[in-house]
């Protein structure tokens, strides 16, 4: 696996690293730099939006919610 053999190549335990941290690691930098679900999508080559917010860390429902700008 590429993964592991660059881990070792810098001196890390390939064991802490993965496919998934990598998807998550997407997922969450492109929404923190405004990248849109569909956008993120694309780059995943995901089908279904929920799929991208399983792999978002900070994923936030309320805090992406239009309801929150009314200031209500």
């Amino acid at each position: 696996m590429a993964i592991a053999a660059r881990s070792r190549e810098v001196g890390t335990d390939p064991s802490a690293y993965g496919f998934h941290g990598l998807r998550a690691g997407h997922v969450t930098r492109a929404r923190r730099k405004g990248a849109s679900t569909e956008e993120i999508m694309r780059g995943g080559r995901w089908r279904k939006g929920e799929t991208v917010n399983v792999y978002d860390r900070e994923f936030n429902p309320a805090a992406r919610n239009s309801v929150m700008r009314l200031g209500l």
